[in-house]
């Protein structure tokens, strides 16, 4: 369930209801909100952040996503399935897809601020790749599986973490 509050009166505003949980909310430069399509599982759906009503939805040749990232000019970058897929948010349409190479075992994905770079978490340690062909441009091993990662807001540092709570900081060389 997703809902819109207005905060300074404390009052719900609207309420959308999902089969399942979105695995990413967030806004556009419009001003809409990105999420997992409430209605269809092989959709991003585009919707109004004042009346929660859908503007939008693209099609994805893919059931689950797993990151998501507004970049400039509105564009959202969103991870399924190791496929990177660009969408144009005032459009609401595909722009382009492409296959991404990421950590065996990889149980998370994260973008940097600028939607550049693509880093991905699992079994093997780290990858760091580039989002206009989706390939691999470094990989760093660790001892024990990556559950998480993120970008610093310069880009320059990612930093992952483990089940076990350890915590790595790599500095990002572009």
């Amino acid at each position: 369930m997703l809902q819109g509050w207005d905060w300074k009166a404390r009052k719900l505003l609207w309420t959308v209801t999902q089969r399942e949980a979105s695995s990413f909310v967030l806004f556009t430069g419009e001003g809409h909100l990105a999420l997992r399509s409430p209605t269809r599982k092989d959709a991003v759906a585009l919707l109004d952040a004042k009346t929660g009503k859908v503007v939008r939805q693209v099609k994805l040749p893919c059931e689950w996503l797993t990151a998501a990232r507004v970049v400039e000019d509105d564009v959202l970058l969103c991870v399924g399935y190791n496929t990177l897929y660009r969408i144009d948010c005032r459009k609401g349409t595909l722009l382009d897809r492409c296959d991404l190479e990421v950590t065996e075992g990889s149980d998370a994905i994260a973008f940097s601020a600028d939607g550049a770079y693509v880093a991905s978490a699992g079994a093997a340690g780290l990858t760091l790749g580039d989002t206009q062909d989706g390939r691999a441009y470094r990989a760093l091993a660790t001892p024990s599986p990556l559950t998480r990662c993120a970008f610093s807001d310069d880009g320059t540092r990612m930093i992952a973490g483990d089940d076990a709570g350890r915590v790595y900081v790599f500095a990002v060389e572009r």
